[in-house]
This record gives C-alpha cells, structure tokens and sequence, in this order.
C-alpha cells in the first residue's frame, strides 16, 4: 500500500505561506507497481493540485531534474498543491517502463485518482478537486495524452512537447498521444525555447498552430530543451514564471 517515505523541507521564504515542505509517499498504481512521489498539499482555501511529469527516464529524466524542480518549486509558491513524480523505473519508482508510452499512461491516471480520493499524506488529508497536468519534453506527451480521460482533469500545459520525435518516445503510440492533445478542447499551454535540441522554432509554431483552442503560446528566446542556465535564472525562471501565471486561472 502507499506509505510515507519522508518529509523534506523545500523552502522557507517568508511569504506567508500555509506550508513550506514537500511530502514524499510511495502510490500503490497497481501491477504490483508504485510511483515515488513528492506532494507540496495546498493552502486550504485552494483545491486544485498540479501535476508535473519529468523527461524520459531512459534518458535520464526524474522528478529532480532543475525544470521540473523549479516549475514544481514555483506552482507550490504561488498558492497551488504540487505532486511531482517518477515514472516507474526512475528513482525510488518500481518496475520497468515500457518503449510505447502506454504504461506511463495508465500509472499516470492511476495516480491522479489517488490523489482525487481525499488521501493521507503524511498525517494530512489531500483536498483535490481538479487537477492540471503539467509535463516537460516526454512527460508533456503522457500528460497530453490524458487531458481529456477525466473530467477532474481540467487543463494541460505542454513544455518543450517532442513534436518531431514522438515516434523514438511512443512508437507507435505517438501519433495518438499527439492527437489526443491536439483535439482535447480543453485549456493548453505550449511552452518552448526557440533553439530546442530536438523539435525547430518552425516545427514547434507549426505543432502549436494545430491545436484546438482555447491555447497559449510561450515561446523563451534563445532557450534550449533544457532551459539552461542557473536554477533560479535565465531561461528556467522565465519558463516557471510563464506556467504560473497560467496556471492562476484554474485556482
């Protein structure tokens, strides 16, 4: 079953907030598998929680890398609950991923149902009514993939999405998962640096000016698929910056 594995402090700013730590909890996603997960809870007076989806573990992507740190780091300040988490395999997650996506999918929705069932976290109960996805490079494309399979999943925001190569990331599940965030007719964020290693400035406007609305466009210029740069500098924090305000329309 879930079962808390620690509780760390991320940040003490003094701004008044109702909480200034992370929880980290193992989730029962089933197959005898479960996703390590760290959940900033919310202020009581807000009931929708971010979900942050990390890169491609294959390629070493966790819930700690710095764009993933720092969006979770800065949702969590403005005022919303934040799970961030790793993809089975990845860190403290068991079980193998797959190369089609398809089990990344179903665990992700396993866990967005745990975390709508009002669980205890750490001796706290999790008051979530909605939740909006967001996922960076592979994670965008499983978190763009379930936008539209539940109702409580109200909005997606999508940054550096692997248009140019879901089919190395999915096979071929990748041209439905694009489909599905491309159709979903939900509110979409699409975040992304104009020299992204893998997808042009052309091919990212293009993949953009595909989908449905209601959509926003972010693009950070200079920005590579990594917004490099210092954890709380340059690109990075312009990308935090961008989904948080954002994401303020879903409190």
């Amino acid at each position: 079953g879930d079962k808390p594995v620690e509780i760390w402090r991320i940040r003490a700013d003094g701004r008044g907030m109702t909480y200034d730590y992370e929880r980290k909890i193992l989730v029962d996603v089933g197959d005898g598998a479960s996703l390590e997960a760290a959940i900033s809870l919310p202020p009581t007076s807000c009931t929708t929680l971010a979900v942050v989806c990390h890169a491609w573990g294959k390629l070493g992507g966790c819930m700690d890398d710095p764009v993933v740190q720092i969006l979770s780091r800065e949702l969590a300040a403005d005022g919303l609950g934040v799970c961030r988490f790793n993809f089975r395999g990845v860190g403290a997650s068991s079980g193998i991923g797959g190369f089609t996506g398809a089990t990344d999918k179903k665990d992700l929705l396993e866990l967005c149902k745990w975390l709508l069932r009002a669980p205890d976290v750490g001796g706290e109960k999790l008051n979530v009514t909605q939740i909006i996805m967001v996922g960076y490079s592979y994670g965008s494309l499983i978190a763009g993939s379930v936008v539209d399979e539940g109702e409580d999943i109200v909005a997606v925001a999508a940054v550096s999405y692997p248009y140019s190569v879901t089919w190395a990331l999915a096979l071929w599940n990748g041209a439905a998962m694009w489909e599905a965030l491309r159709a979903s007719s939900k509110p979409k964020l699409f975040c992304f640096g104009t020299h992204d290693n893998f997808t042009s400035d052309s091919e990212c406007q293009k993949a953009f000016s595909k989908l449905e609305t209601p959509k926003e466009q972010v693009r950070i210029e200079g920005a590579d698929h990594f917004y490099g740069g210092s954890f709380n500098g340059g690109s990075r924090k312009k990308l935090a910056a961008a989904v948080v305000n954002w994401a303020r329309a879903f409190k």
